[in-house]
């Protein structure tokens, strides 16, 4: 929860997308355009919990840049006994 609190942080943008480039070796403006979506679409949960609501806009994101076809059930996604989903 502290990196997901650390990552939601305005203020640590720079710093974020730097590692990010860093480590990925991917073009500065290619990284900011997606620490930029992550932080947009809200598809981190800060409380350490799985939103349904949240975790089916990251299905439909991916659906969306073509990264996944046809239907993906949440329930595929979540371990039971140690992922606590939400509404």
């Amino acid at each position: 929860m502290k990196s997901i609190a650390w990552f939601e942080d305005p203020q640590n943008r720079d710093q974020a997308v730097k590692m990010m480039v860093d480590i990925s070796k991917l073009k500065k403006e290619d990284v900011e355009r997606a620490y930029d979506f992550l932080r947009e679409k809200q598809l981190f949960e800060p409380t350490g919990k799985v939103s349904r609501r949240k975790l089916q806009s990251v299905i439909d994101a991916l659906r969306e840049l073509g990264d996944i076809q046809g239907e993906l059930s949440i329930e595929r996604l979540i371990l039971p006994g140690v992922t606590a989903l939400t509404d």
